[in-house]
């Protein structure tokens, strides 16, 4: 006897056509793995989540399977889910499961109780900001006792003032510069000014900024704490979020999450010569750095920056870049990249514009430079190699695209930098900046938690997308 499997929501005499209405297998087979309920499992046994329900349909649920109704709506997704979560699962097979939202990390603990750990958190949360009266609690919940253990205050080691480090700070619109046609630098000020004045970061941290209603996106702070009563951020327009901020104008209100990660270790280069190297859109995360090391400049001694961009017009914070060139205590070095050849042989070895001498594309380190004219075509490593800075005494810091990280670690090995000498800045997508959502996650660590600063020794174990 064949028993006829009807889809939810459709009577019996509602009969579907072809894959929609499959047909189950004869009495008493034995159904294949990823179709059979899933087993009990003893108590506090982890689940890898394979589908849409840990022990349900695995591999196919990622195809379109027979009896599958996706949900019209965000909203009906996410209701579905919570129902199937909660109620569905527990009164079939006994445990709170897996339902494919995709913001688990790998293992999803079996018998896990999310309310109990979202009033926790809003719990703990609360009587953190109870203590600081210009953050007041989100929620006031009756703690829980949590079924595993969950994170809710600031992480040893993570600088912050917030007392909800999942809620976002009102920031407003200042001011705003256009670096480049795509590139944008805003300057935000604190709606509430108590929050402002409590608010403290250190150099390197990073924030999720957020467009109401659209998302968030992550940045470092590119001002120095030095700088009170203020943040800068720069971006380029490149996606959904990024913008919708572009399109935001002075006055208008977006949200500031953080600050979160690790910090340069400045305190640890007192008296240390100081390499700065950037490109392109790489620089706001260093400037932080450069600002606070000249803020505090007798701490440090001789500081070379080196940065590039693929043309003149590409370089960002261009009345800066004059400043620090004008400081006599600082030796900025600047260029643009070669251009190909017209027939797609190579690079051409002129000059890519007018003012900015080429270097030796073969051998940087024979080429000779002018202190007094620090403009050069060239890609950024090649320039390390022709500045020749001397590894004694002094810490490297890099920031650019991974291409770049990857040749001007090598350049600054080349002239006897140690990879303990070497830190950069590590900026992978997130979604959560807090060790939660996984998306940062590189090899055994998450850029949010153990970054985004690492030094170059740090970074050789890891697989080859940092």
């Amino acid at each position: 006897m064949r028993v006829r499997r009807v889809r939810p929501g459709r009577g019996a005499g509602q009969r579907g056509a072809g894959a929609d209405a499959p047909q189950a297998e004869p009495q008493g087979a034995v159904l294949p793995a990823h179709r059979a309920d899933p087993p009990s499992r003893p108590e506090g046994q982890g689940l890898v989540c394979r589908g849409p329900a840990a022990g349900l349909p695995g591999r196919r649920a990622l195809r379109r399977a027979p009896l599958h109704n996706p949900r019209p709506d965000q909203g009906s997704r996410w209701r579905q889910r919570l129902s199937h979560k909660f109620a569905y699962y527990p009164a079939k097979f006994g445990h709170v499961l897996c339902t494919g939202c995709g913001r688990c990390l790998r293992w999803c603990p079996a018998g896990m109780d999310l309310l109990a750990d979202l009033q926790t958190l809003t719990a703990t949360a609360a009587g953190a900001a109870a203590s600081s009266p210009a953050r007041p609690a989100a929620c006031d919940a009756t703690p829980v006792a949590p079924t595993h253990t969950c994170e809710a205050a600031p992480r040893p080691g993570m600088v912050t003032t917030c007392g909800n480090i999942y809620k976002p700070y009102r920031m407003r619109i200042a001011s705003l510069r256009d670096e480049t046609p795509d590139v944008r630098t805003l300057r935000l000020e604190f709606v509430d000014r108590a929050e402002g004045e409590s608010f403290s970061f250190e150099v390197g941290q990073f924030g999720l900024y957020s467009v109401f209603g659209v998302g968030e996106c992550t940045f470092c702070v590119a001002s120095s704490p030095t700088r009170k009563g203020y943040l800068e951020c720069t971006f380029r327009r490149a996606g959904r979020v990024t913008r919708a901020l572009a399109q935001l104008d002075t006055g208008d209100t977006i949200g500031f999450r953080g600050p979160y990660g690790n910090t340069f270790p400045v305190d640890e280069w007192k008296g240390k010569n100081l390499l700065f190297v950037a490109g392109g859109i790489a620089l706001p995360p260093m400037r932080c750095v450069i600002q606070y090391c000249l803020d505090h400049r007798a701490d440090y001694g001789a500081i070379t920056i080196v940065y590039g961009a693929r043309t003149s017009q590409d370089h960002v914070y261009k009345e800066e870049l004059e400043e620090w060139e004008r400081r006599p205590d600082v030796q900025l070095w600047r260029c643009i990249d070669w251009k190909p050849r017209h027939d797609g042989t190579g690079l051409d070895e002129a000059p890519a514009e007018e003012g900015w001498p080429s270097i030796r594309l073969a051998q940087p380190q024979e080429s000779t430079l002018d202190p007094a004219h620090r403009r050069y075509t060239a890609f950024v490593p090649h320039l390390v190699e022709a500045v020749r800075p001397s590894p004694t005494d002094c810490v490297g810091v890099l920031c650019g695209p991974p291409i770049m990280i990857t040749l001007g670690m090598a350049s600054l090995r080349k002239l006897g930098f140690s990879s303990a000498s070497i830190y950069t800045t590590v900026e992978n997508r997130m979604k959560c900046g807090l060790g939660k959502c996984g998306r940062c996650n590189v090899g055994p660590i998450y850029v949010c938690k153990e970054g985004p600063v690492f030094t170059a020794g740090q970074l050789e174990g890891l697989p080859p997308e940092t």
